[in-house]
């Protein structure tokens, strides 16, 4: 969202002194509350004169950003440039997400960060297009080095300077003493309206929050993400508390575009029961699951991504207790087709989870990535590189119990690193893959002796059809050569009887020979 949506977007209207004056007390109090100001005992002439000057104030961000902005005056037509604007424009698009995007060594950004900034000041044009590609921004302050308050001012009138390139931030990374700060608007020389408000995190997709005290993250703080933050796409709560059960479903059916959720370094005080089920949710990531009563999963929900925090063998037994709700073990991998990826942390190298003989199941996962991620700035600061190590694994191929068939998908994969089984593994979230993936083969051993029967019983079926058939073959041949034995027998009697009468036709023909023989001899 563009800084001139934001200001449009606040639908305030503006009214005249004179306008102001015929109105009641009771309707200026309402109008000023709009501007998140709080009107106390004011009289009528006091209540008057800040509705003026809240709404001069918006008047002069709507010139300065806007209307008469300096930046946004430039020709915008055909400039006899050696390249057009637009291929410009594309190559230092391209080299900024290379450069930003796929750098995962965070150290090095703000090195990236120096030369792509300085093309700002080539001209007012180039200005604006690093103005909408410089999206990402960190402040994390403490009491030792900066004042919260100090740091506030500063995030406000940078947002609201034209001069300044921040003006669409969409990744935010806070400290909590900060966005306290803000939220609180307890001092009034650093006080924030609701359109400096707007300007700062409406256009925010990816939310960050950081704490090195003991901070909890109350409805007060959850109201004010999901008012001025309704965009939001990913949340990622570092060392938090969280006291309250009604957080995550608040969050949740607040922002529907919220897919992202990362509490694994998220503390849970006096809670008992965490529902974390969504069906948004696509990228999960939890911290040890110490309690009893955790609902995450449910006939809605398609996670893609799953993250577990330093699993152990204790607690893969209670994790199989409660996600019973795609089937009676921890199928969330096993049988679910949506998790195509998981996250597992460690702190050596991921070389020593891979094994050189192979003689393990294989997961049909492969190591894609990983990422240093430090724990603080102020291990940067005293030159120490500390911090888990955040591998990804992908899945690949399913897995068969047949050995030879993983081998032949495996070698069409060249040059990926496959993982393998390991149970050696205790502290991390490898051992749940390992259990995922025996699981998988035992229900897969089930079908096939399932498969094997019902084959059985086919195959005893047509021989006992074939046994049949040939039993009514024989039948049928039978029944045949009795008829043709019929046939020679009355064939047999036919040529007697013929015979037969052939020698009585004979016989009588002599007899009459004779007889007339006879005769003849009597008359001479």
């Amino acid at each position: 969202m563009t800084t001139k949506e934001i200001l449009y977007k606040q639908n305030i209207i503006l009214y005249k002194q004179d306008e102001l004056k015929k109105m009641k007390r009771a309707d200026l109090v309402e109008i000023l509350a709009k501007y998140s100001s709080r009107p106390g005992r004011m009289k009528k002439d006091i209540l008057i004169d800040e509705i003026i000057k809240h709404q001069e104030h918006l008047e002069d961000l709507k010139s300065k950003l806007v209307i008469d902005n300096a930046i946004e005056k430039y020709h915008r037509g055909t400039v006899e440039y050696r390249l057009p604007t637009l291929i410009i424009n594309r190559i230092i698009r391209d080299l900024w997400h290379d450069d930003i995007t796929f750098n995962t060594n965070t150290n090095q950004l703000h090195l990236n960060y120096r030369w792509l900034l300085s093309i700002a000041l080539v001209s007012k044009e180039l200005f604006k297009l690093i103005s909408s590609l410089f999206t990402r921004f960190i402040v994390i302050s403490d009491f030792h080095t900066i004042l919260p308050a100090t740091v506030k001012q500063q995030l406000k009138n940078s947002v609201i300077n034209p001069l300044s390139v921040l003006k669409n931030i969409s990744h935010l990374t806070m400290s909590m003493n900060i966005f306290m700060e803000i939220t609180n608007n307890r001092t009034t020389t650093t006080h924030c309206t609701p359109v400096e408000l707007g300007l700062i995190f409406r256009s925010v997709r990816k939310l960050r929050l950081v704490s090195y005290m003991d901070v909890t993250l109350s409805m007060h703080y959850c109201i004010f993400i999901t008012e001025y933050m309704p965009n939001l796409e990913s949340l990622a709560l570092d060392q938090i508390k969280i006291d309250n059960s009604k957080v995550f479903p608040m969050l949740q059916q607040s922002l529907p575009r919220l897919t992202s959720l990362n509490i694994s370094y998220v503390r849970f005080d006096k809670l008992s029961t965490i529902d974390i089920s969504s069906n948004t949710i696509r990228k999960l990531k939890l911290p040890l699951l110490y309690y009893k009563d955790w609902r995450i999963t449910g006939q809605s929900i398609q996670l893609e991504t799953l993250s577990l925090m330093s699993m152990g063998a204790l607690q893969i037994p209670m994790i199989s207790d409660q996600l019973n709700e795609i089937s009676a073990t921890i199928n969330m991998s096993t049988k679910s087709t949506s998790i195509k990826r998981i996250i597992f942390h460690h702190v050596t190298n991921i070389s020593n989870y891979n094994s050189t003989k192979k003689i393990d199941k294989a997961t049909g996962y492969a190591h894609i990535k990983s990422k240093h991620r430090p724990l603080t700035s102020i291990c940067n600061y005293l030159g120490i590189s500390m911090g888990p190590t955040v591998s990804y694994a992908k899945k690949i191929y399913e897995v068969s119990n047949n050995f030879d068939h993983n081998k032949a998908v495996e070698s069409s994969y060249p040059n990926l690193n496959m993982i393998y089984q390991i149970v050696r593994i205790s502290n991390s979230i490898f051992i749940l893959i390992c259990y995922l993936f025996k699981e998988r083969s035992r229900i897969a051993r089930e079908q096939e002796q399932q498969q094997q029967q019902q084959q059985q019983q086919q195959q005893q079926q047509q021989q006992q059809q074939q046994q049949q058939q040939q039993i009514q073959q024989e039948q049928e041949q039978q029944q045949q050569q009795q008829q043709q034995q019929q046939q020679q027998q009355q064939q047999q009697q036919i040529q007697q009887e013929q015979q037969q009468q052939k020698t009585v036709s004979q016989k009588l023909g002599l007899l009459l020979f004779l007889f007339l023989k006879l005769i003849l001899t009597l008359s001479l």
